[in-house]
Parts: structure tokens; sequence; C-alpha cells
């Protein structure tokens, strides 16, 4: 499975419709609606991760790294 599709499922992305954009839960709060815009570089290696709620970059990356064993998630 490749990064992108590992974060996709992780949150339940689904396409936003915007130049290739997904919308999908958040995992550093309970998000009962979808909060977090996930937009993948051309090399689908680099996501720019995007809490409307409020959350921040860190703390979805620290979130990443406790709840998923991954090489993608130990790399970053």
């Amino acid at each position: 499975m490749s990064y992108r599709d590992e974060i996709i499922n992780l949150t339940n992305a689904k396409p936003s419709g915007v130049n290739g954009s997904f919308v999908g839960h958040c995992v550093v709060h309970n998000d009962k609606n979808p909060s977090l815009s996930i937009k993948f570089s051309d090399n689908n290696r680099n996501p720019l991760l995007k809490c409307h709620a409020g959350c921040s970059g860190d703390d979805l990356v620290n979130e990443f790294k406790n709840r998923y064993s991954s090489p993608f998630f130990e790399s970053i």
C-alpha cells in the first residue's frame, strides 16, 4: 500500500473534488464530521494536512506516529 493510500484509509478520506484533494476525519480529536483536508505533492509522498477544527500540524504528525506503526510515519 502506498503512503497516499495509507493516509486516505486511516482518515477514511474521500475526494473533495478540488485538484485531487481529499477530506477525512482528523486523527487528533473525536471527529464526527470530516474536518481534515489532505493534499499530496506530485510524488504522493508529502501530504499537506490541515485540520479545520484547529488541531496543529505537529499534533497531527505526532498522532499518526503514535497510533500507527508504519515506516512512513516513522520517517516524518
